[in-house]
């Protein structure tokens, strides 16, 4: 992907969250604090999680059931070699197809496939987004990328 494709997914990308900084640490600091406190997500991972927290957006583009595909602008909470978990301010069906870009230390914009495996949700409009990845990842070639 070059980086004038990514620049036009920025510039077509919808943001459902609308919040600000704050609002979105604010928000992860307490899915933090549930999920460290034995939360209604399940625990059922194969693949250690890790942090994958910025205040920039990463970019998705999801095709839910019967839907043209829409391109996301998402804050990411996790990143495991198995998925990804972000926030997003709508529901979307299990079984949606996901395309996700994320930075690579050295190859810059990859697109990774998968689909969400879980949805909840958490307070308001905000929903907690598990993506199963289509083949496995090494995170730590995305983490100081950020």
């Amino acid at each position: 992907m070059s980086q004038l494709d990514t620049e036009r997914s920025a510039d077509q990308a919808i943001d459902t969250l609308r919040l600000d900084d704050d609002e979105w640490r604010a928000l992860v600091g307490e899915l933090d604090r549930i999920t460290a406190n034995g939360s209604s997500i399940p625990e059922r991972r194969e693949h250690e999680r890790v942090a994958y927290r910025n205040s920039a957006f990463v970019f998705a583009t999801i095709e839910g059931p019967d839907q043209q595909p829409k391109r996301y602008k998402i804050r990411t909470h996790d990143l495991s070699a198995g998925g990804i978990g972000f926030l997003h301010g709508t529901f979307i069906y299990p079984g949606s197809k996901v395309q996700v870009v994320l930075r690579h230390q050295t190859q810059g914009a990859v697109l990774i496939t998968g689909a969400v495996r879980r949805c909840d949700h958490l307070t308001r409009h905000i929903h907690h987004v598990g993506v199963q990845f289509d083949e496995l990842i090494e995170p730590e070639h995305f983490l100081l990328a950020m």
